[in-house]
């Protein structure tokens, strides 16, 4: 009996030895040396972290014999297998150090009303060695998480977008005056809204998240394409956010531009002039800027430059071109609203030289001073002389 008890004692003894020294088959002949997370080494204490944050745990571990196949692993125990982080294989050699660092995401729904274990391990073909460590989670003070933006990804133009979105506090403190801002990145359109206060997700018979709709006017003039819509929810403490991409149908150009002579013909030293009607049959008031395109020999100008048309109704806007040079100008005038272009208006001149052109002004001077020197010489030549022997009276 007495032999008995004394077996069991050193079975119990032979056990703690091995649990003090960690898991370790005797072809095994793996240590551990230390373990660093976020460049501290753990000695014991509770690791600290962050839910949601991604630890970056290094491993140092010593091989005293070949194994084959060897991985190291991190894992926190009793929770899913999917936040288990595994490096690659290699093969150990004998007598030489190795260090692996692992990064193991922390989940944001990880129950932190507990302390949890987390266990750091080298395993091969013929065994394994492992430590465990108290991991101790928490929440940063000030964070929120949106679970979900939703609408449509395709959208008219002039139509409006209706967003959901969902906004859950993930921190230790209330979410004060949040508030939602969804635009359109490629634009200047953009919509707010008020969402109110979130308390913690550790409060007590309240609500930690909230769902809230808006709409985004989607502006009529915007051309079909893929444009990029970000959803942003904020306070003076934390600010989050979420894009995502939409398809937009434009819809066809509502602005018409009716002119009639485009070619014109006139006279150096005077103005040709163009009008045209520019039409918004839009539902929205716009604002136009109309821009010729011409050369310094060629003088255009449009009156008036920006015009403002409200919708369904027209404004008349003259070009005026003038030059002291012969010949055909070909030009454009563009309009555009909102930085786009609506339409590009070809025109030409034909200037040719009129009666007092510069030209004709020159000859007719040339021709006057040659008339008043012909008369002048005319005059000396018909003035007659006075005689040399002509008797002078004298009185005495």
């Amino acid at each position: 009996m007495k032999q008995n008890k004394n077996l069991l004692v050193s079975l119990i003894a032979v056990f703690a030895v091995i649990s003090l020294l960690g898991c370790v088959s005797a072809a095994f002949n793996v240590a551990i040396d230390k373990v660093e997370v976020n460049d501290k080494v753990l000695d014991g204490g509770a690791v600290a972290a962050f839910a949601g944050d991604t630890l970056p745990i290094q491993v140092f571990y010593t091989s005293n014999v070949n194994v084959a196949d060897a991985k190291v692993k991190a894992w926190i125990s009793g929770y899913r297998d999917d936040i288990e982080a595994v490096s690659e294989r290699i093969h150990l050699l004998a007598g030489t150090s190795y260090v692996k660092t692992l990064s193991l995401t922390i989940p944001g729904d990880l129950d932190l009303s507990e302390d949890h274990a987390l266990y750091v391990r080298v395993e091969g073909s013929t065994g394994f060695v492992e430590k465990h460590y108290i991991l101790r989670t928490q929440r940063e003070s000030y964070t929120a998480e949106l679970i979900e933006v939703s609408g449509s990804e395709n959208v008219k133009a002039g139509s409006e977008l209706q967003i959901t979105l969902v906004l859950k506090n993930r921190g230790y403190e209330e979410l004060e005056d949040m508030v939602v801002e969804a635009k359109i990145l490629e634009t200047n359109t953009a919509v707010e809204a008020y969402l109110g206060d979130l308390v913690s997700v550790d409060t007590e018979h309240a609500e930690d998240a909230v769902e809230k709709i808006v709409n985004l006017k989607i502006p009529s003039s915007l051309e079909s394409g893929i444009y990029t819509l970000e959803v942003k929810v904020s306070n003076a403490d934390v600010e989050t956010k979420a894009v995502k991409k939409i398809v937009v149908s434009g819809v066809k150009d509502t602005t018409k531009v009716l002119i009639t002579g485009k070619n014109q013909a006139f006279d150096t030293g005077e103005a040709g002039t163009w009008n045209f009607e520019i039409v918004n049959l839009g539902k929205e008031t716009r604002i136009f800027e109309i821009t010729p395109e011409t050369n310094e020999k060629f003088a255009v100008k449009a009156s008036p430059s920006i015009i403002v048309v409200r919708e369904g109704e027209s404004k008349t806007v003259t070009v005026e071109a003038t030059s002291e040079n012969e010949g055909i100008y070909n030009f454009a005038v563009r309009v555009t609203s909102d930085g786009k272009l609506v339409e590009k208006i070809l025109l030409s001149a034909k200037v040719q030289g009129g009666f007092f052109d510069g030209n004709t002004v020159l000859a007719i001077s040339l021709a006057i001073v040659f008339a008043v020197l012909l008369i002048v010489l005319i005059v000396l030549l018909t003035r007659k002389p006075k005689k040399s022997d002509e008797l002078e009276e004298s009185y005495y």
